[in-house]
C-alpha cells in the first residue's frame, strides 16, 4: 500500500475506514492506528494498541468528529451523494486557513486529494506555525 504518506506511516499494513472527507485509518505492523486528515494536512497516531483502539471506538467525542457532525449535512444538502472514489475535499486546507465551510468544498477523487494533501504536509512539516508560504499550482 504505497501513497503519499508513506513519509509519516513507514509500514502501513490495512486501511480500515474513510469518511466522507477522506479521512483515512490505517493500521500499522505494530497494530497501531493512524488517521490521515487531509483538510489539515495532518497525519497521526491515534491508537497505540487495540485497548486505546476500542477506546476510541467508544468515544463519542471521537465518534460525532470522524462523522463529520455538524457540517457533513449541509455538504450533502449542497453536493448530494458521493460517487464510489469520492470524497467532500477542501480547497484551501484548514491548516492553510481554509474554512470548514460548503464555500471552501468540492467534490474530488479521494485518491487524489490524499495524494495532494501527502505531498503538500511533506513540504510543509518543518515550517513554523504562522510561516507565510506562496502556493503555486500547475495546471495539466
Amino acid at each position: 500500500m504505497k501513497s503519499s504518506w508513506d513519509w509519516v506511516i513507514k509500514s502501513p499494513v490495512k486501511i480500515l475506514a474513510v469518511n466522507s472527507m477522506a479521512n483515512v485509518l490505517v493500521l500499522d505492523d505494530s497494530e497501531q492506528l493512524w488517521r490521515i486528515c487531509p483538510e489539515e494536512l495532518s497525519c497521526g497516531v491515534v491508537a497505540k494498541n487495540d485497548d486505546e483502539m476500542n477506546e476510541l471506538f467508544q468515544d463519542n467525542e471521537a465518534k460525532a468528529d470522524w462523522q463529520l457532525l455538524g457540517m457533513i449535512d449541509e455538504v450533502e444538502k449542497h453536493f448530494g451523494t458521493l460517487e464510489t472514489g469520492k470524497c467532500y475535499g477542501m480547497t484551501i486546507p484548514a491548516v492553510l486557513g481554509g474554512k470548514y465551510e460548503v464555500s471552501n468544498m468540492n467534490i474530488v477523487s479521494i485518491k487524489d486529494y490524499l495524494g495532494l494533501a501527502g505531498d503538500m504536509a511533506m513540504k510543509i512539516k518543518d515550517l513554523p506555525d504562522g510561516k507565510k508560504i506562496v502556493l503555486k499550482v500547475k495546471g495539466g
